[in-house]
C-alpha cells in the first residue's frame, strides 16, 4: 500500500508550509504514544495490535469497538484520514475514525452493521459524539445514512474533517455525512480540540498512512516521517483507559 500513497505523502509534505502535517506510516515498528480506548470499558479478552511490513494489523472478533488514539489535546480544525483494508468479518462489525479525542471523550464516525449501528438495521455510516465509556447517558448519535460496507481485501480511505462545530465524514473521496453541525449536551466538553483515533469491531483489518493536517498540528504535534526500512512484526504494549 505504501507505493500507492507516495504521491499523497509528498503532496502533504509540500503543503506543510501552509498547514502542519503529522504522518504515521507505522514503518518504525512501534506504537509508542498510542493508547487503547475500549467501548464502555468492556475489556473482554486481549487484542494484539501488530505492525508487520509497515502496516498496522489487528483482529477484534467480538462486536465491541476498540480505538487506538494519539495526538495533542490542543489540535483543532484539522483533517484526519487513514487507509484501511478489512480482510475478514466476524459477524456484525464496524470500522471507525475518531477526532477530538480527550481522555474518553471523542467525536467518531463508523461504517458497519449490527445492533450497535442503529435500530434501522442494514449497513450504515453513523457519526456519534460523547463519552466512549458511557454509551447510555453521555453519548448521542447525530447523523446516520445507509451505506455499503467497506470491501474486503481492498484498501479504502476514511476521512474526517472537523472545523469549529462542523464535521464532514468521507469515504474514498466521497462525502458520506456532512457538512453537519455538532450538537453537544449541557455539561459535556465542547470537543473543539483533541487527538485522533482509528478502530474496529468484529473485523480483522490492516491500517496504514494515517495523516493529520491542520494549522495547529505543526505548532503542537510536530512532524514525523518514518524511515523507509520495513521492520519485523512488533507487539506494542498499549496503555488502556
Amino acid at each position: 500500500m505504501k507505493s500507492a500513497n507516495i504521491g499523497v505523502i509528498l503532496f502533504l509534505l509540500i503543503s506543510s508550509t501552509f498547514a502542519g502535517t503529522f504522518i504515521e506510516t507505522f514503518d518504525d515498528g512501534n506504537l509508542d504514544g498510542w493508547q487503547e480506548l475500549i467501548w464502555h470499558k468492556l475489556d473482554i479478552g486481549d487484542v494484539s495490535w501488530e505492525i508487520t511490513n509497515g502496516e498496522l494489523r489487528t483482529s477484534v472478533p467480538l462486536g465491541i469497538p476498540r480505538l487506538l488514539t494519539m495526538g495533542d489535546e490542543r489540535w483543532h480544525d484539522y483533517v484526519v484520514e487513514f487507509d484501511v483494508k478489512p480482510v475478514e468479518k466476524h459477524g456484525h462489525g464496524s470500522i471507525t475514525i475518531a477526532a477530538r479525542v480527550v481522555d474518553s471523550w471523542a467525536v467518531w464516525c463508523r461504517i458497519g452493521d449490527g445492533p450497535q449501528i442503529g435500530p434501522e438495521g442494514g449497513s450504515r455510516a453513523t457519526c456519534l459524539v460523547g463519552n466512549f465509556h458511557h454509551i447510555k447517558d453521555q453519548t448521542k448519535m447525530f447523523a446516520t445514512t445507509p451505506n455499503p460496507l467497506l470491501r474486503e481485501n481492498r484498501w479504502s480511505t476514511l476521512k474526517l474533517k472537523v472545523e469549529g462545530d462542523m464535521l464532514t465524514f468521507s469515504i474514498n473521496g466521497k462525502n458520506i455525512l456532512g457538512p453537519m453541525v455538532l450538537e453537544f449536551e449541557d455539561g459535556w466538553p465542547s470537543f473543539l480540540a483533541g487527538g485522533v483515533g482509528l478502530g474496529l469491531a468484529g473485523y480483522t483489518a490492516f491500517f496504514d498512512n494515517m495523516r493529520v493536517t491542520g494549522n495547529t498540528v505543526l505548532d503542537n504535534g510536530g512532524f514525523a516521517v518514518a524511515p523507509k526500512k520495513k521492520l519485523a512484526t512488533t507487539w506494542g504494549k498499549l496503555k488502556r483507559f
